[in-house]
């Protein structure tokens, strides 16, 4: 789950992506000022937090947030603002527009901690449904779920080197279907955040699209794994693969040829 970190007073910056870095599977993004962060999202990235100062040359944290505010797929992102400010209103104002929680420079690690952990909370509830969960919901057996892991994680796979020919054929209406299939695959299966990763393509274009499907598919395979961890299910690696269907192979020609001797 990525994180997007915006301050340019560098020092600060550091010492929250060091405060960050000790969550799970967090992958921080840093960006200078709200104008890079805008552009990093621009190209695909969607975020499960922002950590943003409040006051930054070229594009304000209050005015990053709006642009936020302003598109379906980044509106519930929870922006933590930290800033240096003591002005009250500009607190106020940044909470009533809907920020999650503020952090006040120079950064408290202890205070920062228990802000985060709140948020942190909220957002592992909503990031995906736990397999267990979701094997529940469907009323399926646990491998028979992991097996729609794997489905949909070919079905991605499949799709993807097709989406530079539609897009070069003007062929918008096939990629808006194949984005559009695996959306409900992932709502489908728990995977909402996939899902808004999603919904995060504005426009039709190979490298943002090729970016948000990567993004998509390591989430799939992150849950994949969570699943065979959590229902304890073993991967077979590829040696063992390839010796099981030897032997099915094995068995199956001994089965032909003894069936053979039968009849003559």
């Amino acid at each position: 789950m990525k994180v997007l970190v915006v301050d340019d007073d560098v020092i600060q910056r550091m010492l929250l992506v060091d405060l960050l870095g000790r969550f799970e599977r967090v992958e921080i993004v840093e960006a200078a000022d709200g104008l890079q962060a805008w552009e990093v999202v621009q190209d695909g990235l969607c975020p499960v937090l922002c950590c943003c100062d409040m006051h930054m040359p070229r594009m304000s944290g209050l005015d990053l947030f709006q642009k936020f505010k302003s598109r379906a797929a980044l509106a519930k992102v929870p922006f933590i603002f930290v800033t240096a400010s003591v002005d009250r209103k500009t607190i106020e104002r940044a909470i009533a527009l809907g920020a999650a929680d503020y952090i006040l420079k120079p950064v408290s690690f202890t205070k920062a901690r228990a802000s985060l952990d709140k948020v942190f909370h909220r957002i592992y509830e909503r990031y995906s449904e736990t397999p267990s969960a979701t094997q529940k919901r469907l009323k399926i057996p646990p491998g028979k779920l992991i097996g729609y892991y794997d489905a949909l994680g070919q079905q991605l796979i499949d799709a993807r080197p097709h989406v530079p020919e539609q897009l070069s054929a003007d062929d918008a209406a096939s990629v808006r279907n194949v984005l559009d299939s695996l959306k409900s695959a992932c709502i489908t299966l728990g995977l909402w955040h996939a899902a808004n990763m999603i919904d995060c393509v504005h426009e039709l274009e190979v490298g943002l699209i090729e970016r948000v499907l990567a993004d998509v598919e390591a989430a799939i395979v992150e849950q994949t794994l969570d699943a065979r961890k959590e229902f304890g299910i073993r991967e077979l690696r590829s040696v063992e693969t390839k010796d099981a269907r030897a032997q099915e192979k094995d068995a199956s020609t001994k089965g032909g040829e003894a069936q053979a001797l039968d009849a003559a």
